[in-house]
């Protein structure tokens, strides 16, 4: 049971009948994805220099694999141009600004406790 009497106010059932498990959820808990989903939903559309400027201590490689799954999961749409230099364009889906606009409390808040340390 749990010590905090707030929580799990009448929900009851198994934990992985309210513990969301699947692809999307394991995107979400990967390296970097919630910050990604916060440079990206902070803004109208952004590029992957974008991305890596916000993130400098992130390799190239994990931000574009993240990049990648969160574009499959359908929470992000990509937009390629035929330029030179090629340039790639990322913003949120329906589905990504529905869940930006539920985390991004929560990451506010990260953010103000983190800045208290």
């Amino acid at each position: 049971m749990s010590s905090n009497p707030g929580r799990n106010r009448g929900r009851g059932g198994r934990a992985d009948d309210v513990v969301p498990n699947g692809d999307v959820m394991d995107v979400l808990a990967s390296k970097y994805a919630m910050q990604i989903l916060r440079v990206v939903g902070s803004a109208e559309t952004a590029q992957f220099s974008d991305v890596e400027e916000a993130l400098p201590a992130a390799s190239s490689s994990t931000l574009s694999t993240r990049l990648q799954e969160l574009t499959a999961t359908g929470l992000f749409a990509r937009e390629q141009y035929d330029e030179l230099p090629p340039r790639v364009e990322y913003e949120l889906t329906s589905q990504g600004e529905e869940l930006y606009d539920h985390l991004a409390p929560a990451l506010d808040w990260v953010a103000a406790y983190e800045a208290e340390l």
